[in-house]
């Protein structure tokens, strides 16, 4: 699982009995660990350099609280305010390829 926030992009993924939560920069998983009180680990030679070793409850109430906590109009903006303005930068660039996936009816009316 892919999950953009307005505090990072993380990748989520099963490895045996844990879930891991992985990160192309540590600030994207600080939330988290201070969450959950888990510590980040650096994996220089690994896809994604930084890490989390957690359970999916852990995961899935730290999602729960991120859902719960939204109170901005503009997703974007806000990770713009939160995280600077390269990060949303590369937010907008997801955001433009994402319209390739947009089918035929979605600009239709219908």
């Amino acid at each position: 699982m892919w999950l953009f926030t307005t505090t990072g992009f993380v990748s989520a993924v099963k490895q045996g009995p844990d879930l891991v939560i992985r990160a192309r920069d540590a600030k994207s998983l600080e939330p988290i660990a201070e969450f959950g009180k888990l510590k980040i680990k650096h994996t220089p030679a690994n896809d994604y350099p930084y890490r989390i070793t957690t359970d999916n409850d852990t995961f899935a109430r730290w999602t729960h609280y991120m859902c719960q906590t939204i109170d901005y109009s503009n997703f974007k903006s806000e990770a713009a305010l939160l995280r600077g303005n390269h990060f949303a930068k590369a937010l907008s660039k997801v955001w433009s390829d994402m319209h390739d996936v947009e089918d035929k009816e979605a600009r239709s009316g219908r």
